[in-house]
């Protein structure tokens, strides 16, 4: 019974897994791709489906971490313990390594005082 009611909702097109993944996107924006891949997964969604709605290679995630570590931080690193807080803050919101470095380097090149 139940199976038949989630085809039929399906058909429809009432209940989409495509449309979780886009929502879970869209409802976290401060969230990297990572970590929502994750919370999709963990709901059941097929990878296909996860990976079909991963954004563009050419999309620039960097800069979308560093608009968040302005609110997070606004200026600079003073030392090494800062610069390795704003990297921890970046891979909790599941930022890969080499974006959170990226964006913390964009971050202090555009803060920097004059």
């Amino acid at each position: 019974l139940a199976a038949d009611v989630l085809a039929e909702l399906s058909e429809n097109n009432l209940q989409s897994d495509a449309r979780v993944v886009q929502s879970l996107a869209s409802r976290r924006p401060g969230w990297g791709w990572r970590r929502n891949e994750i919370a999709a997964r963990q709901t059941g969604i097929a990878s296909e489906i996860v990976a079909a709605h991963a954004p563009p290679a050419d999309a620039e995630p960097a800069r979308a971490a560093a608009a968040l570590l302005a609110k997070y931080q606004n200026s600079p690193p003073k030392d090494f313990a800062d610069r390795q807080k704003m990297l921890a803050f970046l891979a909790r919101r599941g930022f890969s390594f080499s974006t959170a470095k990226e964006a913390v380097e964009f971050f202090c090149k555009n803060n920097s005082p004059s």
